[in-house]
């Protein structure tokens, strides 16, 4: 079996400049819900954003990457989607949003889906060897090499468990996912973004 971790989520350039129709809203629970996304703990659909615009004084791009993240909630094109949406994401979630221009009318091309993370497996392993950076020694969180090599994550025989999409919970800005999951975003040649690595299972 081969499992593969995502460096999609270290990526800046991806972090877009936007803002959505819950932004007014109780800030504090979307912050709550931003949290529990890191982790991959389930959101309910009514903190995830059915309308998501450009601010305004930024530039507008002419087309979106096929995973962006806007003001706490991770996007994904609908290409990406339709890949997702046949695996086992346990208690994660697609949901329908708009994307717009900074008049907040002008659609940009293409569909998109707001992914809601809603899987954990506790299976990583820092004592058995892979190349991870401390980020918070106390709470022995960990996270990628910003360039992560093939067999930097060790994992336990947790990733067995069912899912194909999930997050560790000790590895911030990074999720994992199946080899069959991995295979068909390779399929439809939408796998590229995600900057997946092979993880060594001990």
């Amino acid at each position: 079996m081969t499992v593969w971790v995502s460096k999609v989520m270290m990526k800046a350039e991806l972090i877009k400049p936007m803002r959505h129709d819950l932004c007014s809203d109780d800030e504090a629970e979307l912050r709550e819900a931003e949290r529990k996304q890191w982790v991959g703990e389930p959101i309910s659909a009514e903190v995830v954003p059915k309308k998501i615009w450009f601010m305004k004084g930024s530039r507008t791009s002419l087309t979106l990457p096929n995973v962006f993240f806007a003001y706490g909630i991770w996007v994904v094109s609908e290409r990406v989607a339709q890949v997702l949406e046949r695996f086992d994401m346990g208690q994660g979630a697609l949901y329908p949003t708009q994307v717009f221009k900074k008049d907040q009318v002008t659609p940009m091309p293409g569909a998109y889906r707001c992914l809601v993370f809603g899987l954990q497996k506790n299976a990583l392993r820092t004592d058995s060897g892979g190349n991870l950076v401390s980020v918070d020694e106390k709470r022995d969180i960990w996270r990628l090499r910003f360039v992560p090599k093939d067999n930097d994550v060790v994992v336990g025989p947790e990733v067995y468990e069912p899912g194909d999409i999930w997050m560790d919970p000790r590895l911030f800005q990074a999720f994992f996912l199946s080899d069959a999951l991995a295979k068909a975003l390779k399929a439809e040649n939408v796998h590229k973004i995600f900057g997946l690595t092979k993880c060594k299972i001990v």
